[in-house]
């Protein structure tokens, strides 16, 4: 079994019900989610929103390879009603819902299709890999990052594991160091308590619940 650490995050709609089904999907279709962090409140990193992320790392164990979870990721995010096409629309930015009943159990009925997706679902981008691709940062009903897959070092085109960015964002090192801190990136030779401690980004992260 291979640890996988991930980050969970979101800024719009209910944005605490699409972290817990998230949760649920991941502990489902990749693997028993074992650890989790406190919830926390975040700035937008990149760009300016009204609406403040919700942030949480998770531990999953799980059997698959990374170009799998990669794609099941991708699945999840669209049944969770992530369209990345829509993000770079003001008008889908400015439009904050509220996830209601039939919202809800839409997700709860929906599974996770058994093909193998599009072409862009294949590619596996990361957030950051995809951001730039657009020029921008976007605000998202939820986004669910590979942070870490074990010790392996991924640098492929279209895959890098670690997270090339992880060590410059406070959002996603705080909730780390939460449950992991002294876990030792294989880039850097550093522990996750390290590079917190040396990370200069200054956006605001507060912890607003305690694992769930």
């Amino acid at each position: 079994m291979i640890r996988v650490f991930m980050l969970l995050g979101g800024n719009l709609g209910n944005r605490s019900f699409y972290l817990k089904t998230a949760r649920e999907k991941i502990d489902l279709l990749i693997g028993n989610v074992v650890k989790v962090s406190s919830v926390y409140e975040t700035e937008p990193w990149g760009f300016s929103h009204n609406n403040p992320f919700l942030n949480q790392a998770i531990v999953s164990e799980t059997r698959l390879e990374p170009v799998e979870i990669i794609q099941i990721i991708s699945r999840i995010e669209k049944v969770l009603g992530r369209d990345r096409e829509r993000e770079s629309d003001p008008s889908w930015q400015s439009g904050i819902g509220r996830a209601g009943e039939s919202e809800s159990s839409r997700i709860r009925e929906s599974g996770i299709g058994n093909n193998e997706g599009t072409e862009d679902d294949r590619a596996g981008r990361s957030e950051a890999d995809r951001s730039e691709e657009n020029s921008t940062y976007s605000a998202r009903k939820i986004d669910i990052d590979i942070l870490f897959y074990g010790d392996l070092i991924i640098n492929l085109e279209d895959l890098i594991i670690p997270h090339p960015r992880l060590h410059e964002r406070r959002f996603v090192l705080e909730p780390l160091a939460e449950i992991a801190p002294g876990l030792v990136h294989p880039v850097f030779n550093k522990t996750i308590r390290e590079l917190y401690e040396e990370c200069n980004d200054n956006l605001m992260v507060k912890k607003i619940e305690e694992p769930l």
